[in-house]
């Protein structure tokens, strides 16, 4: 073993052992410390070896093999790792000295890093004699009609002197194999075979045939003269590239235009075939023209009117070869299709419809025949409308249709061989005379002015208003009909109403062709406009002063009424009538009657106009003061040794509820001092005189009355002296 080698082995066990030694530092416990078991098995020791050589090793281990490295002469050869079973590095001998000597082992690592080194092998390389390698040729590639691209691995031989590539029609490969090129450049490892061979001749003036098959192999030869032989490939040939028929044509009733993609083939000629079965084939009995290499459309002739046919072009090329392109499927036209045009908002009207359609481009005389239905589905069964014999008329206004009714159309285009053809089916529906919107302005109580909008359209005959007093009524038992002729009328004072009263109308515009329609509208006529009572404010216990508001709306006003009761809030025109008031802006009044106090009063003023009739407003209530009494003056008439005769004078209050008569014996009193004595309470209004009895003689005494009313109210009199006699 050389001192290189064993440098080299010692290293390499120096570094798995640092990394042994680290991983066992850091797992003590479960590290695997068996190296794995290897060993060369071919070659074997002092075997000759030559050419490229497998170097085969066998390595085992009870946690299993990571890798294999494989050392020549103590070095790791490119490729030299394996790192699965078999392990095996395959060695080129030629680039060795022959007759040399070389060592050979392998190291096997486990999963844990643990390394086996094998024993080691000598062998001999010698490739003396030896045939070169064979190269392997890949599948011919980028195929065409004359040629095709050979391409093959690079050979390994040291003494390579040059490839040989041949080509052959068969696999049986003898002498009439054909040498196409010899290349002595070891690092050009392909060829576009063009069909030129090495002896300067071609296969075909284009190079190689058409739609054929070649075989191939190339011949690795030294400078012994020996050759190695690759394998065989073969391909074939293409054909010409057909064109491809577009699917859109161009038709008439008798002629057809076809076209197709241009191409970038060697185009000798075109030539189209027509059938009239799709499955067509390349006879030339269907042959019906030659197109240019340079055409891309063809025109055909001769056809017969809505029929089907097939056609197909064939790209000759210069070698003469010839393929078909799709087969497309065309149908020349008949009778053109004439296309209705959907009425417009503009092209109905009430009675008619205005249709238009495209006009005939036919090259023959032509008539348009227009028919009409109440149905969809429009056929020459239903009703004819009209034949139009010029081409260049493509209107016609339907009239004396019926008024919102829908109508269905269809045009049927008839050319001058009796050839017909239906256009699409369009429908409208006619318009409806439609209502006038009527409402009411101006309502007042004997009278309403009605509106409605101006009537739009051409074909006016008349208005009827009808007036009813119920919703919904029957217009033949209308109270009231009016006619009206002026289209140009929009408003109507209606003058014979009564007042507070609810009113129907029904309004109806009828055209010259007898359609109608009408509207509606109601209202309530108004009343007399009441006034309502704002105040009513006591004065003096004796009457009232009422403000109301004023009547405005009644341009008839004749006067206010007021009306009271004492007994009843429902006051009425049965109640006591208080005053009349002719002006309409008096509207305050004083009710100076006489009232009770502490007592309600109920008042409400009716309005009444010209004609009478009257309303009124709510009842309103009012309630009379209470004041004190009247006082009354107290005298001394006359007196005894006994008595003392009082007057005074006669309270005229109408709440009057009695006297109460005084005494004390200082002047300086009222009924609630102390030494005061109440001698009578006399409820007579009319009694105003007493006699104070069973008096000391020669006594002063001093009299003050007091009148009290209903409401509890009272006033004091004056005092007077009076004394009995000694």
């Amino acid at each position: 073993m050389t001192i290189k080698k064993v440098a080299y082995i010692f290293l390499s066990l120096l570094i798995v052992s640092i990394i042994y030694f680290f991983f066992a530092c850091d797992n003590e416990k479960d590290v695997d410390i068996e190296p794995p078991t290897v060993s060369i098995t071919s070659p074997i020791d002092s075997q000759i070896v030559y050419d490229e050589f497998s170097i085969e090793a066998s390595a085992v281990d009870d946690e299993g093999v990571n890798m294999v490295e494989f050392f020549i002469d103590g070095m790791i050869r490119p490729g030299g790792v394996d790192i699965s079973s078999p392990y095996q590095y395959i060695w080129n001998t030629t680039d060795e000295q022959d007759s040399s000597f070389h060592s050979i082992y392998a190291i096997a690592y486990d999963r844990s890093n643990n390394f086996g080194i094998s024993d080691t092998v000598t062998c001999i390389v010698d490739n003396t004699g030896r045939l070169p390698l064979a190269v392997d040729i890949y599948e011919p590639s980028d195929i065409k009609k004359h040629s095709m691209m050979l391409k093959w691995e690079q050979s390994i031989d040291k003494d390579f002197k040059e490839y040989r590539l041949f080509r052959n029609t068969s696999d049986e490969w003898d002498s009439t194999a054909t040498l196409i090129v010899a290349i002595h450049d070891i690092e050009t490892t392909f060829f576009d075979d063009t069909g030129l061979n090495a002896d300067s001749s071609m296969v075909t003036p284009w190079g190689l045939e058409e739609n054929r098959a070649y075989y191939y192999r190339v011949v690795v030869r030294d400078t012994l003269g020996l050759d190695g032989v690759s394998n065989v490939v073969s391909a074939t040939t293409k054909l010409p590239e057909p064109v491809i028929l577009k699917e859109s044509y161009q038709s008439t009733k008798y002629s057809v235009k076809i076209s197709w993609y241009s191409t970038t083939e060697d185009v000798r000629y075109f030539r189209v075939h027509r059938s009239k079965i799709e499955n067509m084939e390349s006879s030339l009995s269907d042959s019906v023209g030659i197109a240019s290499p340079y055409e891309t459309t063809f025109i055909d002739t001769g056809l017969t009117a809505l029929s089907v046919y097939y056609y197909r072009v064939f790209l000759i090329d210069s070698a003469g070869y010839s393929v078909g392109s799709n087969i497309i499927r065309v149908q020349t036209i008949g009778v053109q299709t004439i296309e209705l045009e959907t009425p417009t908002e503009k092209d109905i009207a009430k009675c008619s419809i205005t249709l238009r359609w495209t006009r005939s481009i036919e090259e023959d005389d032509t008539d348009y025949i227009l028919y009409r239905a109440k149905h969809s589905g429009v056929t020459v069964q239903d009703s004819l409308v009209i034949v139009i014999g010029d081409k260049d008329v493509t209107i016609y206004s339907d009239i004396q249709l019926e008024q919102g009714e829908t109508y269905y159309y269809i045009i049927y285009l008839k050319d001058s061989r009796g050839n017909l053809s239906a256009s699409n089916e369009v429908s409208a529906t006619t318009l409806k005379i439609q209502p006038l919107p009527i409402s009411s302005i101006g309502i007042e109580k004997y009278e309403a002015t009605l509106q409605w909008e101006k009537y739009p359209d051409t074909d006016f005959d008349r208005f009827i208003l009808y007036r009813g007093l119920n919703a919904g009524f029957d217009t033949s038992y209308a109270n009231k009909k009016y006619y009206f002729y002026d289209v140009n009328l929009t408003q109507f004072t209606d003058t014979e109403l009564d007042l507070n009263t609810g009113y129907y109308y029904k309004f109806f515009v009828f055209d010259t062709f007898g359609y109608g329609a009408f509207s509606e509208v109601s209202f309530q006529t108004k009343c007399v406009q009441a006034v309502e009572i704002k105040d009513v404010e006591p004065f003096n216990d004796q009457f009232f002063r009422l403000t109301y508001t004023m009547n405005r709306a009644d341009k008839d006003f004749d006067h206010y009424s007021i009306f009271r009761s004492d007994s009843t809030p429902d006051v009425d025109q049965n109640s006591l009538l208080v005053s009349t008031v002719p002006s309409r802006s008096d509207t305050v009044f004083d009710d100076y009657v006489h009232m009770e106090q502490l007592k309600q009063y109920f008042y409400r003023v009716y309005v009444f106009d010209e004609r009478g009739n009257s309303c009124s407003g709510s009842n309103v209530k009012g309630d009379t003061l209470n004041s004190p009494p009247d006082s009354v003056t107290l005298y001394f008439q006359s007196s005894t040794n006994t008595t003392i005769e009082l007057r005074w004078s006669k309270n005229q209050n109408i709440d009057f509820l009695r006297y109460d008569l005084y005494r004390c014996p200082h002047d300086d009193f009222t009924k609630n001092s102390t030494d005061a004595i109440k001698i009578a309470s006399l409820y007579d209004k009319d009694l105003t005189s007493y006699i104070d009895q069973n008096l000391p003689s020669g006594v002063v005494c001093y009299y003050r009355i007091y009148v009290f009313d209903i409401g509890g109210l009272y006033t004091a009199s004056n005092i007077v002296c009076g004394y009995t006699m000694p």
